[in-house]
């Protein structure tokens, strides 16, 4: 893990920017048909040994998870990576920090129109993809944090796809 992930993750505070499908003409699911396919047990790998009594002596931070990239499987766009619509580029970027991507697998990553001074295209990362999830809590959890706040918002609540994002990430959760 990357302290700048760390940084990245706690400091990053911003607002919610993508239009859902069935805003854009595509029929919406139903509230039973997005809780049938996102609200399930993790049934992964959990590492037990944090005293869950108590906050004494924690080290605590938030989790949002609501990064999203296009073709990431949310169907939600760039949301939090930019400013309206569009790849991430110079002129639509709204993030503070860039993440290290290095440690990610080639479908936990992204391309941006941002290009490194090798000439590589930069890349981003999405909270919907399970992989990345784990990933992010396998490195807390190995740099000392005991537990995550999950955090939800009311913005999008209405909204399937906004439903299916934070229910699909809460479900990877360890």
């Amino acid at each position: 893990m990357r302290v700048s992930w760390i940084a990245y993750a706690v400091a990053t505070a911003v607002s919610l920017t993508s239009a859902t499908p069935h805003l854009r003409g595509a029929p919406a699911p139903s509230r039973e048909e997005v809780l049938a396919a996102t609200l399930r047990p993790y049934t992964g790998e959990s590492v037990h040994g944090v005293d869950t009594s108590t906050l004494t002596g924690k080290v605590m931070c938030g989790y949002q998870g609501w990064f999203n990239c296009e073709g990431d499987g949310a169907n939600r766009g760039w949301v939090h990576w930019v400013k309206g619509r569009g790849i991430p580029s110079p002129s639509n970027i709204k993030v503070d920090l860039w993440p290290d991507v290095s440690e990610l697998g080639a479908d936990e990553r992204f391309d941006t129109a941002f290009h490194h001074v090798d000439g590589t295209t930069a890349q981003i990362f999405s909270s919907f993809k399970e992989a990345t999830v784990l990933r992010h809590f396998k490195w807390m959890r190995d740099y000392g944090i005991d537990g995550v706040f999950v955090q939800r918002f009311v913005g999008g609540a209405r909204s399937a796809d906004f439903q299916r994002q934070n229910n699909t990430r809460a479900r990877a959760l360890p």
